[in-house]
């Protein structure tokens, strides 16, 4: 009985250590979990403006549309995320499921909404001001 209690003492001390060493790395993990991300986007971005910069003439003249802008702009990033990702995907033998597609919309919505400022001179500056 006293071995039981010895021992769930330990697993108990041992579960407050860990989550005091969580809690002191968190702001650590978290600045780099910003960064992680805003790397990532600002790729994303990068690489659907070379697709759709590729693409925006072809389209322009044939359908007087520019995808380079407005709600042009974020209709194709929507539609190049979901294309992209489905196609992902299936080539890592993975199916295709609600989940998946709403994650492909909502990058697809964030590439659009922030082309403009990863596109500038100043690039993303994510949490700036806080």
């Amino acid at each position: 009985m006293q071995m039981i209690l010895v021992s769930c003492l330990l697993a108990a001390t041992m579960l407050f250590v860990v989550l005091t060493i969580a809690l002191r790395l968190l702001p650590t993990t978290a600045t780099s979990l910003n960064g992680l991300l805003r790397g990532v986007l600002v790729l994303s971005v990068r690489f659907y403006y070379l697709i759709l910069g590729h693409l925006a003439p072809v389209i322009a003249q044939r359908f007087r549309v520019n995808i380079v802008e407005g709600l042009w702009r974020l209709a194709a990033c929507i539609l190049v995320s979901q294309l992209l990702g489905s196609l992902l995907l299936l080539l890592a033998g993975w199916e295709v499921s609600g989940w998946t597609v709403v994650l492909f919309t909502l990058h697809g919505m964030i590439v659009g909404l922030v082309w403009d400022e990863v596109v500038s001179r100043d690039g993303l500056q994510l949490g700036l001001h806080l």
